[in-house]
């Protein structure tokens, strides 16, 4: 019994096919519900209690509804917990406390060089780029906490 190759490939290709078009439909019947609940809370903040039927998204039947709402609820709840995590470990602004560490990881290699550390010394041992390295440099020696002690080497000042 032989089987040609083209068929078998042919074959993954149709279910490959026929499996995106079910998620394609089902993430568009989402989307219009989700646009539906969205003008309806639109609608409620500008002081209007009740939709027109026209913006309200199609109901299937009330047991479908209700198992939508339940999946989107879930959802939602599984997508705040991440972040809320997150928040819980690192400080409020994240912008300051990677500049903060990255600023504190730089003058430490600077401070434990006796002779100076160039910026292409700096990139290889922190992993940072030029410009992220070269800003920390800059504000450093601004701040007075690093001084150059020839072309492009730097101490602790």
């Amino acid at each position: 019994m032989q089987t040609d190759n083209g068929s078998d490939e042919t074959k993954d290709t149709i279910s490959m096919l026929s499996a995106m078009k079910i998620t394609l439909e089902s993430l568009s019947e989402e989307t219009e519900k989700l646009i539906g609940k969205l003008s309806q809370e639109t609608e409620k903040l500008m002081g209007k209690t009740s939709i027109s039927e026209e913006n309200a998204p199609p109901a299937e039947s009330k047991a479908e509804e209700k198992a939508e709402e339940k999946k989107a609820v879930t959802k939602k709840v599984k997508a705040e917990k991440k972040p809320a995590e997150k928040k819980s470990d690192v400080p409020e602004s994240e912008d300051e406390s990677d500049d903060r560490t990255a600023t504190e990881a730089v003058l430490k290699i600077i401070r434990q060089s006796k002779k100076g550390v160039d910026i292409a010394k700096l990139k290889e041992k922190t992993g940072f780029n030029d410009k992220k390295i070269r800003n920390i440099v800059h504000r450093a020696s601004k701040q007075g906490k690093i001084k150059r002690s020839g072309r492009g080497i730097y101490v602790i000042a």
